[in-house]
């Protein structure tokens, strides 16, 4: 099981939250019995992004309409609540460009959700490192994509920000009585593959907590790698490291399915995300899962609420039952997560 789930349980009782591991427990317990709950929910707060990395086309959907203003994604928020949403990842292109973003945050966090960030750390300066801990954010993830300035600037498409990534990493560490977890996530392919081991070696230099990796695939998967391409040849070494690392994040179930990922395959188990997830975009767009909402594939726009609930949304659930198109990391572990407690997919 993805050793996430176990650092935000551990922080959540230190805080006091004695009741929160029941409320996973119940949530989790209906998801076994096919019922549809959604335990995680994302909110991708903008889609403007500083970067151009060349795996993402999220940014040429920014600025061609107006975003939700901050009461608006409150409101989504609220909504994810009421639906009994755990937890949250905040999200972009890169979220920190709004200003809002961590009032956003923090208001999640009082609400009872577990709140994560991503970015790529270009504007964590010192003092946003500290609102990071005063919003009450669980854990943050910092895109890295190479042990070096050569391969990450090259993938993100921007000179100098690794050495911005890097600095945001030991601002976030540096927090005096850090109580939120800080982790590093490398978009893992064909051009970096080889590098694996030598960005674990730069994490653990940094003081983060823990690195996880994603394969890097089409969605839907159209492309088949040779049986002797180096990113399967990675795959192995990665998943052989895995059993004596306690830096990585991923599962070892999850790990085992990078060489199937890389080759074009489908997964082999089933996705139950469009009944445990829900994504909001910044246009009040609701999608299914975080790979739906990548190409643009939305089920209806308005209050969340009403939409999860809604004939719509029962169709395209019904209508994804059995999707095994996508490796994405949040799905699939919560998939294997589930597969390991019993529940079906």
């Amino acid at each position: 099981m993805r050793r996430l789930y176990f650092d935000l349980i551990r922080a959540r009782l230190r805080r006091g939250d004695f009741a929160f591991p029941f409320r996973a427990a119940r949530t989790l317990w209906g998801v076994r019995r096919g019922e549809a709950k959604p335990l995680l929910g994302t909110l991708v707060v903008t889609y403007r992004c500083d970067l151009a990395c060349d795996f993402c086309d999220l940014p040429r959907r920014g600025q061609r309409q107006s975003e939700l203003g901050t009461e608006e994604m409150k409101g989504v928020l609220e909504g994810f609540r009421d639906l009994g949403v755990l937890g949250v990842g905040i999200t972009g292109g890169e979220p920190l460009l709004r200003k809002d973003t961590l009032e956003i945050a923090k208001h999640g966090a009082d609400l009872g959700m577990l709140m994560h960030l991503n970015t790529n750390g270009t504007f964590v300066t010192t003092e946003v490192a500290h609102a990071v801990a005063d919003a009450g954010i669980c854990s943050v993830n910092l895109s890295l994509d190479g042990p070096d300035a050569a391969t990450h600037d090259r993938l993100r498409g921007r000179d100098g920000s690794f050495t911005r990534v890097l600095r945001a990493a030991a601002r976030l560490c540096a927090v005096p009585g850090r109580r939120f977890r800080v982790a590093l996530t490398c978009a893992l392919g064909e051009s970096n593959a080889d590098q694996f081991d030598a960005l674990l070696d730069r994490a653990r230099d940094l003081g983060v907590d823990r690195v996880g990796f994603i394969p890097i695939h089409d969605f839907p998967a159209n492309r088949v790698a040779p049986a002797s391409s180096p990113v399967s040849a990675a795959a192995q070494r990665l998943l052989d490291r895995s059993t004596k690392d306690p830096l990585l994040d991923n599962s070892r179930a999850y790990l085992r399915l990078f060489d199937s990922a890389f080759r074009g395959e489908e997964r082999p188990i089933a996705c139950s995300a469009p009944r445990t997830s829900v994504v909001v975009d910044c246009y009040g767009a609701v999608f299914p899962c975080v790979p739906l909402n990548s190409v643009n594939q939305e089920v209806a726009r308005g209050d969340v609420r009403e939409v999860w609930r809604s004939e719509t949304y029962t169709r395209a659930r019904e209508s994804l039952r059995g999707c095994r198109a996508c490796f994405w990391n949040c799905h699939t572990e919560m998939d294997l997560a589930l597969q390991k407690l019993g529940g079906s997919s």
